[in-house]
């Protein structure tokens, strides 16, 4: 297993520094060995993938909110906590994850912080933030205070 798990890395790494014009010695990917044998790899702080020994072989576990970014919507499945996804652990699989783990490692890493967007009425109206997925999103700094329940704006203004 920790053969796979070196390879997968290597590749990872290649893969990533490649597509992002990045020297590999700056690509941020961690890997922690579990004490049941398990693996997990990170880009930046976030648990993306996990590798399991399992009696049928290893098996592939993505974080579900990448899924679909790694290309494999149709070929995971949910596992009981839905955080996570599992699929064989396959040539073809991991080929796939790693011909598309520079997108996943791109929304993995830091933002530029922003105060808000154009939305943000419609955002506080909703509560939360509507366009999550947008790369950008994630250094709003607005969203941040809607998580927490401080809404300035809209017809649920509760805050000034």
């Amino acid at each position: 297993m920790k053969r796979i798990v070196n390879d997968l890395v290597d590749r990872l790494r290649r893969e990533i520094s490649t597509d992002l014009l990045l020297n590999s010695e700056d690509i941020r990917i961690s890997v922690a060995e579990l004490e049941n044998g398990d693996w997990t790899i990170r880009f930046f702080s976030t648990a993306v993938l996990k590798l399991r020994s399992h009696k049928a072989g290893p098996r592939l576990e993505v974080k579900t909110l990448y899924a679909t970014t790694f290309g494999l919507l149709g070929s995971v499945v949910p596992t009981g906590n839905r955080l996570w996804s599992v699929t064989e652990c396959s040539s073809p699989i991991l080929d796939r994850v790693i011909t598309t783990a520079h997108e996943v490692y791109d929304k993995c890493g830091p933002r530029e912080r922003i105060a808000c967007c154009s939305q943000y009425v419609e955002c506080s109206d909703a509560r939360r933030c509507l366009i999550p997925n947008e790369p950008w999103a994630r250094g709003c700094l607005y969203g941040e205070n809607l998580k927490q329940g401080r809404i300035f704006y809209g017809k649920n203004r509760n805050v000034g």
